[in-house]
């Protein structure tokens, strides 16, 4: 298996290197110029998942099946014409599952783990450059017209997006660091504290709120085994999100700011208004395809659960939650347990967007690499700290 796994290294940091290579383009507005980095990427991914699907215990096929199944109906009963751009949004997800599924046939060597550090520090400096630079505020209004805002957009067009980057290369540098020396320490500490400033300065509230959660749940939880109560629980936080915040929204008369914007911000519109897509027993139960499937809904779950219903959504979660409980019975690291605090912020995350589960760039790349290190224990892997 030597050379299966260091062939394995070798795209995972590749695929790793193309991630920050589109980060650092995205901001310049060039479409054509992220496709030389998007498409060698999906390449690989569909290489990965090929080459070691077999040896990733892959007990899932039921719930890929069902799901793919509920996709296949929505193609059929869709009022409006199969796009290429709808395929993409198919392809993407079923990519981030069986991604996630194949995490486990991934062996978290010392090499691995340092050229995950070493690039994830190199995330961080492409964002330290944007943020300095003149673009660093530019915004993009829903119409497309660009404006400077006060908060922070790295040049991305949205600070929320923006805030998910910081938030996902901050969890790698956190996860994928070795704390043997004074230096290294320092190094870890200084990058994630300016990654965690830089999230700030976004406003995106959600993704301030799961950074804060890697690093005070794996320091709380060092000695402490993770429970799977606890996992169920936060994990649920976003799917009572949304019948939460739209109640709260109608029973709330003054609107706090909270980091420069009020509590209620208008994602319970959002949230009403996808639900209102909903005008069948069938559409609650496989969802539909006729109106923005697999779109940002501003809500993980809800997101999910328009676009494939009930049965897809629970066959979507059930791969990602059991995965992780799998992994967090061996969690004994830093490096495993902070990865699993990491994929559980991604949840907390998702409570106010959803990109994080729609398999685009580049926040699919980051949520594979938190779960093979989720899994980086009972192996010859890194030593524990």
């Amino acid at each position: 298996m030597g050379k299966f796994d260091n062939t394995n290294t070798s795209i995972i940091i590749i695929l790793l290197i193309l991630n920050i290579g589109y980060i650092a383009v995205f901001p310049l507005g060039n479409v054509m110029l992220t496709y030389i980095f998007r498409i060698p990427a999906l390449a690989l991914i569909v290489l990965m998942i090929v080459r070691t699907y077999k040896f990733s215990r892959p007990q899932y096929k039921f719930s890929l099946m069902l799901f793919g199944l509920i996709c296949l109906i929505n193609i059929i009963r869709m009022k409006e014409v199969f796009t290429f751009d709808l395929f993409l949004s198919i392809f993407s997800v079923f990519c981030l599952l069986f991604l996630v599924i194949v995490s486990s046939a991934i062996k978290t060597t010392l090499k691995l783990q340092r050229g995950i550090y070493i690039v994830s520090l190199f995330a961080a400096l492409v964002m330290t450059i944007h943020y300095f630079m003149p673009y660093a505020h530019l915004a993009r209004m829903h119409d497309g017209t660009l404006f400077y805002a006060i908060y922070l957009t790295f040049g991305f067009g949205n600070s929320n997006f923006a805030g998910i980057i910081a938030f996902l290369i901050y969890c790698s540098i956190w996860i994928s660091a070795r704390y043997k020396s004074f230096w290294n320490r320092m190094i870890t500490l200084a990058c994630s504290g300016w990654m965690l400033y830089m999230i700030y300065e976004t406003n995106c509230r959600s993704a301030l709120a799961a950074a804060i959660l890697v690093p005070l749940g794996t320091i709380l939880f060092k000695k402490i085994k993770l429970k799977k109560i606890f996992i169920y629980l936060a994990c649920s936080i976003p799917f009572l999100f949304v019948p939460f915040y739209i109640n709260l929204a109608k029973d709330t008369d003054v609107n706090i700011e909270i980091m420069g914007k009020g509590m209620i911000s208008g994602r319970e519109k959002v949230y009403a208004n996808f639900l209102d897509h909903l005008n069948s027993l069938t559409d609650w139960m496989v969802g539909t395809f006729d109106n923005s499937p697999f779109d940002n809904a501003h809500n993980g779950p809800l997101s999910i659960f328009i676009s494939v219903g009930i049965i897809g959504c629970i066959c979507f979660f059930h791969i990602i939650i059991n995965r992780l409980i799998r992994y967090n019975k061996t969690a004994i690291s830093h490096t495993a347990k902070a990865a699993v605090f990491s994929i559980i912020a991604i949840f907390i995350e998702s409570c106010g967007e959803a990109s994080l589960f729609l398999g685009g760039f580049p926040s699919i790349i980051f949520i594979f690499l938190f779960f093979v290190l989720a899994d980086s224990n009972g192996r010859p892997k890194a030593k524990a700290y």
